[in-house]
C-alpha cells in the first residue's frame, strides 16, 4: 500500500515555510531574491526555493496534526504512520536507492550523509505556477512612448480631417454643379420657348395683313 505521508509532506509545504518529518529531517522554504533581475527591469513572480536538513532537532507536529485532521484517525495513529514511512525511507537509502517524493524532490545516500535534489516544480511554488516574467520601462521611456504616441494621434487625426474634408467640398462641388446644370437647362427651354412663341405671333402678324387675290379658271 503506497504511504500517504509524501502527499502530506508536498500540501504543508505550500502552506508553511518547514515542515519536520521526525526521525527523517526537516524540509525548509525559502524566498529566492531577485534582486539582479530587477536591476534589468525584468520582474519576476514570487519564487521559493526548498532545501532539506538532515538534523530534526525537535517535533512540532504539524505533519501527525495533518494526517490526524485528514485521514480522520487518532494522534498515536498518525505519529505510527510517519514512523513507518521513515523506517521504509532509512532502509531503501542503505539500500544505496533513492526516495522520490512528488512535488518534493528526491533523498539519497552519498558519503554516508543524506542529499537532497529539489523537483522541477515545487509544490511550495503552486500559488505562482502559470506566472511569467515581464519587464518594466524606465520613466523615460514610458514618456517618450506616450510623446510618441501623442505625435501619431495628432498626425492620424489630421489626415482624417483632411480626408473629410476632400470628400465633403467634392460633393458640394457636385451638388452645385448638378443645380447649375438644372438652371441653365431651365433658362435655355425657357429662352427657345419665348423665341418660338415671338417668331410664331410674327407669322400671324403677316398672314393677317397680307391680302390674297384668286383666279377665275377661264371657261
Amino acid at each position: 500500500m503506497q504511504s500517504i505521508i509524501p502527499s502530506h509532506i508536498a500540501y504543508l509545504l505550500t502552506q508553511h515555510e518547514s515542515v519536520i518529518v521526525p526521525g527523517l529531517g526537516t524540509f525548509v522554504v525559502s524566498p529566492i531574491d531577485n534582486e539582479s533581475s530587477n536591476r534589468w527591469r525584468i520582474f519576476s513572480p514570487p519564487e521559493n526555493s526548498l532545501r532539506f536538513i538532515s538534523e530534526a532537532d525537535h517535533n512540532d507536529d504539524l505533519l501527525a496534526n495533518s494526517i490526524t485532521k485528514k485521514e480522520k484517525c487518532s494522534y498515536e495513529e498518525a505519529n505510527l504512520l510517519i514512523n513507518k514511512y521513515v523506517e521504509k525511507v532509512l532502509q531503501t537509502l542503505d539500500e544505496g536507492k533513492g526516495v522520490y517524493i512528488p512535488w518534493v524532490g528526491s533523498l539519497f545516500f552519498s558519503n554516508n550523509k543524506k542529499l537532497f535534489q529539489p523537483e522541477r516544480i515545487l509544490s511550495c511554488n503552486a500559488l505562482n505556477y502559470g506566472l511569467t516574467d515581464f519587464s518594466m520601462l524606465h520613466f523615460e521611456d514610458i514618456q517618450e512612448r506616450a510623446s510618441s504616441s501623442g505625435k501619431m494621434n495628432e498626425d492620424r487625426e489630421s489626415e482624417v480631417k483632411s480626408e473629410v474634408k476632400s470628400e465633403v467640398k467634392s460633393e458640394v462641388k457636385s451638388e452645385v454643379k448638378s443645380e447649375v446644370k438644372s438652371e441653365v437647362k431651365s433658362e435655355v427651354k425657357f429662352e427657345f420657348e419665348s423665341e418660338l412663341d415671338d417668331e410664331l405671333e410674327e407669322v400671324k402678324k403677316i398672314h393677317s395683313t397680307r391680302k390674297y387675290s384668286f383666279i377665275q379658271p377661264v371657261s
